[in-house]
């Protein structure tokens, strides 16, 4: 797949995220891309199941804390 602005991953949860998503006992959280640099790196907006919808630069594709992949597919 082309990542590109409008589409949805998975974003993994990291150690530093602890702060800014404290309240939620995970760690897969849905994000769509604001901004692809390239097709492995982008600006993410993270989403919870509150306010504190959370922006992170820079996130590289892996399957490790702080990286984002693409949905599985299920079917």
């Amino acid at each position: 797949m082309k990542l590109a602005a409008g589409r949805i991953v998975i974003y993994h949860v990291s150690e530093m995220d602890a702060d800014a998503l404290q309240s939620h006992n995970t760690k897969d959280l849905p994000a769509i891309v604001v901004h692809a640099y390239s097709d492995t790196c982008a600006i993410l907006k993270i989403f919870t199941d509150d306010s504190t919808d959370v922006l992170k630069r820079s996130v590289s594709e892996g399957q490790a804390p702080g990286q984002w992949s693409w949905p599985k597919r299920e079917g």
